[in-house]
């Protein structure tokens, strides 16, 4: 069944980083006005950090599937040795699923850090750090040599 849909998973996975990008924009954006202006973080502080782990909980989930309908990680996983010396099999079978592992990892541990938080301006510098390193993360291991808007245009 996934296997079938590894087109309509791959577009939707690859148009959704566009809503986590934005959501790590605004969460970042938010996180630095707020601490400059010296704003309340509540209620915009937790719809930022919210909107920016849930799209990446999404993706996360969109990433699973399309690991496990992938022709490139089947292949592989049958030759990994081969797959280790090759830059796209290797990429998607470890290095982007690592990497995006860990930028999930970040932006639920800074969201937990958040919540813990005793004052808004601490609320804000972690919202801000934690936001900025998951995005890091993210930007690090998107395969930016693939169409930017897959299922719509080419790059």
């Amino acid at each position: 069944m996934l296997a079938e849909n590894y087109s309509l998973l791959l577009t939707i996975h690859s148009l959704w980083r566009w809503v986590v990008l934005l959501a790590a924009v605004f969460s970042l954006a938010w996180a630095v006005t707020g601490r400059v202006r010296g704003q309340p973080f509540a209620p915009w502080g937790d719809r930022a950090r919210s909107l920016y782990v849930g799209a990446v909980d999404i993706q996360l989930l969109l990433g699973l599937l399309l690991y496990a309908a992938s022709p490139i990680i089947r292949s592989a996983w049958m030759n990994f040795s081969l797959a280790m010396k090759q830059h796209e099999p290797r990429f998607f079978s470890v290095e982007h699923s690592l990497t995006m592992l860990v930028a999930v990892a970040l932006a639920h541990i800074g969201a937990a850090r958040v919540r813990a938080a005793t004052d808004d301006r601490k609320k804000f510098a972690r919202l801000l750090l934690w936001s900025a390193l998951s995005l890091l993360a993210i930007l690090v291991g998107i395969p930016w040599w693939r169409p930017l808007l897959r299922g719509m245009l080419s790059s």
